[in-house]
């Protein structure tokens, strides 16, 4: 038989103990919530011509309903630097940009809206930039300066691409000299987009 003092004491341990394990649980379920999902990546464009701050931005996705549009590039650029408040031509505040795209910027008519022609950045500054290039639309010249690659491979690659486009990277293999490790040195800086 358990004396009345052994009984306070036995559920005063067990009053502290069941505190402690509520501690514990609760710390435990903090902790083991699911990560924050990671921040999208910035789009990076290059924007040319006649805006505030021409160069290199790098646009944060937002909560934006819709992506990121050739008049949000150039808010980031500081603006129009003539004729801000004609606005963009049709369709551009609309148009979505992606990263590695090159946006010109010109007014040819002081008074009237801007020309913008959107374009691929240099090859040397997508790929410093960590982006991919396409063996469907990369030049001889641009696909030299991937690390490894030897003229009369990228040769191969236009010469081949000419009569039937690339569909996927492994298909590179196709051409002498180009094994699946050198292709898995490749894919850091490779990416096929199929023709459309």
């Amino acid at each position: 038989m358990i004396a009345p003092l052994d009984r306070s004491l036995f559920r005063a341990i067990a009053l502290v103990a069941a505190v402690c394990l509520a501690i514990l649980f609760v710390r435990w379920s903090k902790t083991s919530r699911a990560p924050a999902p990671p921040s999208p990546m910035p789009v990076i464009v290059e924007i040319l011509g006649d805006v505030q701050k021409p160069g290199v931005h790098f646009l944060e996705p937002t909560d934006l309903p819709t992506a990121l549009t050739v008049r949000h590039a150039v808010e980031a650029a500081g603006g129009l630097t003539r004729n801000p408040s004609a606005g963009m031509p049709p369709g551009f505040d609309k148009q979505a940009v992606q990263s590695g795209q090159r946006i010109r910027v010109t007014h040819r008519d002081p008074v009237g809206l801007p020309e913008i022609e959107l374009e691929l950045m240099d090859a040397a500054a997508r790929l410093t930039l960590g982006l991919k290039l396409n063996p469907n639309e990369a030049s001889v010249e641009e696909l030299c300066l991937i690390p490894q690659m030897k003229p009369e491979i990228a040769s191969q690659i236009v010469a081949r691409r000419a009569k039937k486009p690339w569909r996927e990277l492994q298909d590179l293999q196709e051409i002498t000299g180009v094994g699946p490790r050198t292709l898995e040195k490749w894919k850091e800086y490779l990416e096929v987009v199929p023709q459309r």
